[in-house]
């Protein structure tokens, strides 16, 4: 598999943690979190990143949620890996809980 990251900003941190844990070095694409009060928006930068990867980047990793629906509708170009969660705060939750024995 030739993946790449795309992430927002919110989860850096947790997805180079991951990475480090897991031996990965897949590329990261950050996407910048102040888009987050136009869904919409940010799902067009999201699919804007993936448009621009190398063409031998057959899998994209998704490190954020739905955003409120936004990305209801969209066609993704490649396969495409992403959290069954609503937002990134969903994802960022999990991973807190999983850290902290299942803990809010």
């Amino acid at each position: 598999m030739n993946a790449a990251i795309i992430v927002c900003s919110t989860l850096t941190n947790h997805v180079k943690a991951a990475q480090k844990k897991m031996n990965t070095n897949y590329p990261i694409i950050e996407l910048d979190n102040s888009k987050h009060s136009r869904p919409e928006k940010f799902w067009q930068l999201a699919f804007l990143a993936m448009e621009q990867l190398p063409e031998e980047i057959d899998t994209v990793l998704l490190g954020l949620g739905v955003c409120g629906g936004a990305s209801v509708g969209w066609t993704f170009p490649r396969r495409t890996i992403m959290p069954k969660v609503d937002d990134c705060n969903g994802v960022q939750r999990e991973h807190n809980k999983k850290l902290n024995n299942g803990l809010p």
